[in-house]
């Protein structure tokens, strides 16, 4: 139980930190995709190659994020 809880804990701590982020991006305009029953968010940045928007957020607030393409082609534009 006490291991259980423990990863609840957790995963309900990122996906708080999911909803933040999902909330802050739609409201900037951002087509937004996830967030909601998963950890997980992705951001569309239309016309742009995921790896400039991963090293320019990275460089401009010095947070991590995962380039879409790394995914495959559907990814491509997306963090």
């Amino acid at each position: 139980d006490e291991g259980f809880n423990a990863m609840m804990d957790l995963v309900n701590y990122y996906k708080e930190n999911c909803k933040l982020i999902r909330t802050c991006f739609t409201d900037m305009g951002f087509e937004v995709y996830g967030g909601v029953n998963a950890p997980y968010v992705w951001v569309g940045f239309d016309g742009r190659p995921s790896w400039d928007v991963f090293a320019e957020i990275l460089d401009k607030c010095n947070l991590v994020t995962t380039p879409g393409s790394g995914f495959g082609p559907s990814g491509e534009g997306f963090v």
